[in-house]
């Protein structure tokens, strides 16, 4: 055979095989979300690309429950705290531009800002010691229809009496106020409004046609998804978010505080987007256009404390190994790939993830708006695909004690009892924790089934005789329904089995003291 049909020969053989390769994790991807959405295990969306061209995408479920709505590949979902790295990018097109340093103290460009130590860095790294969102708790519990903007923030730091948790730089801690501050720093700084901002300088050029800043009050968008979530430890069926909050302001007062209360809140999130333009962004990084690579590769290295120690571990996205923080990025090397970039998101009722292997050329993008049951472990499965390698297996089993919930309201106490030991038996498909059948009782408790509520913590004592904490929840719910002489038993208990609990010591003694 001539030299040039041999080397055509091989050529187009490699091809094939190529081509054979790639379809063989296609079918292994789709495969594994078909048995997923079958089952009721994924809603959502899912987007796999190598080296900018897209592998596999597919949507599954539905982008409202109540009404039907199939979700689609145009289907728009809040990002949550994807949103970060677009607030990242922009801070660092600024330093680029040379009009910031990281080091910079944020005070110099928000006089205002009561603390002088903490800088840009610290903001971007989440080592800056302030507080989270529950710097916003007591101006919601004040005022619960209030709408809590960025102008609320430094104002409410101002007035947080506990001041800076560690000082910055000496620990890792992720907080949203950070991101908050550093969108007004945005503002401040390119004298644009960060809405503005983001659209001209990272949607557009990123080719970001579907992708906008949502904020309280924007128009209905047809094509955004639900936020769908369990409302309580005793609900099954995952309800849009949107129309929980108005169901009891009082009892899921803190369901309205982040489902409502912080969507004048941006930086952090409400970013709304589209699989296909996350990948637009990604491929934006990649190839330059948003920032300089060395500049990617600073955002992209791992953060130092001052005692020069790397932060590991220390959140809580599963990129398959150990993870560190960069400005604005989680980061995890990679001994086979180079460096493994990304960032996870949660609000109340959708989960969603931008990964990255920048070594190999990998992207995934996913989301699910119900809420994402080990929703990293798809993605992680999805990356084992991807590589040919076998992962973890996923095993799903149901909540014994969320569906004992559900039978107590529903059939009473005494088929509730016979159904929970059905399912306690049936170690295939449910699981017990001691937790949540713990969470159950306090769900039922403030929601107005006390009785039921003693039932579920009744049965927790039985099952975990040992656990002070089941003692201790029992006697709050004896509290709760002024029965004191049963309180007073189990927090007693609960003291026997752990005398070092403060807080059971002191709810003993407001039930001891002598009535005024």
């Amino acid at each position: 055979m001539p030299t040039y049909r041999v080397l055509i020969f091989l050529i187009c053989s490699g091809l094939v095989s190529g081509s054979a390769y790639a379809q063989r994790r296609v079918a292994r991807i789709d495969s594994l979300f078909q048995q997923l959405a079958r089952e009721g295990h994924f809603n959502g969306g899912v987007l796999v690309a190598e080296k900018g061209r897209i592998l596999y995408q597919r949507a599954f479920g539905y982008a409202d429950l109540p009404t039907r709505t199939p979700t689609t590949l145009s289907s728009r979902f809040q990002l949550a705290s994807i949103a970060k790295t677009f607030t990242s990018t922009a801070v660092l097109q600024l330093l680029e531009q040379n009009k910031i340093k990281l080091s910079d103290p944020l005070a110099r460009y928000l006089p205002a800002f009561p603390y002088p130590t903490v800088t840009l860095r610290h903001l971007l790294s989440h080592t800056s010691g302030l507080p989270d969102l529950e710097l916003y708790e007591p101006l919601v519990r004040q005022h619960p229809e209030r709408l809590v903007t960025n102008q609320d923030i430094i104002p409410a730091l101002r007035a947080w009496p506990r001041g800076l948790y560690f000082t910055p730089g000496t620990q890792w801690q992720y907080c949203n106020t950070n991101y908050i501050l550093l969108a007004l720093l945005v503002e401040k700084v390119s004298q644009q409004a960060f809405a503005t901002y983001l659209q001209r300088h990272l949607f557009q050029p990123a080719g970001m046609r579907d992708t906008y800043l949502r904020m309280a009050g924007s128009p209905a968008d047809a094509r955004l998804v639900a936020n769908h979530l369990l409302p309580t430890m005793y609900s099954t069926v995952p309800e849009p978010v949107e129309t929980l909050h108005l169901q009891d302001s009082v009892r899921l007062w803190h369901l309205r505080f982040e489902s409502r209360g912080l969507t004048g809140l941006y930086g952090p999130g409400q970013v709304v987007s589209t699989l296909q333009d996350l990948l637009r962004f990604d491929q934006a990084l990649a190839r330059g256009k948003l920032l300089r690579p060395r500049t990617i590769a600073l955002a992209a290295t791992p953060v130092k404390l001052n005692d020069s120690t790397t932060v590991v571990g220390g959140n809580t996205v599963d990129f398959g190994g150990p993870t560190s923080y960069g400005l604005g990025w989680v980061v995890r090397p990679d001994p086979v790939g180079g460096t493994i970039v990304g960032h996870d998101g949660y609000n109340r009722g959708i989960a969603t993830m931008l990964y990255r292997n920048v070594g190999k050329g990998q992207t995934v993008i996913m989301y699910d708006n119900t809420e994402g049951e080990q929703f990293r472990e798809k993605v992680a499965a999805v990356i084992a695909l991807l590589n040919q390698r076998s992962g973890r297996p996923l095993t799903y089993k149901k909540s014994v004690a969320r569906w004992y919930g559900d039978a107590l309201r529903k059939q009473g106490p005494v088929r509730a009892l016979v159904q929970f030991n059905t399912m306690r038996a049936d170690t295939s498909h449910f699981y017990l924790a001691e937790d949540e059948l713990n969470s159950l009782g306090y769900a039922l408790l403030v929601n107005g089934s006390p009785s039921l509520a003693l039932d579920a913590f009744q049965l927790n004592t039985v099952l975990f005789p040992l656990s002070f904490n089941v003692y201790d929840s029992y006697g709050d719910a004896f509290r709760y329904v002024n029965r004191r002489a049963e309180a007073i038993v189990m927090y007693q208990r609960a003291l026997a089995l752990n005398p070092n609990s403060e807080g059971t010591k002191h709810s003993l003694q407001l039930l001891q003291a002598p009535a005024p």
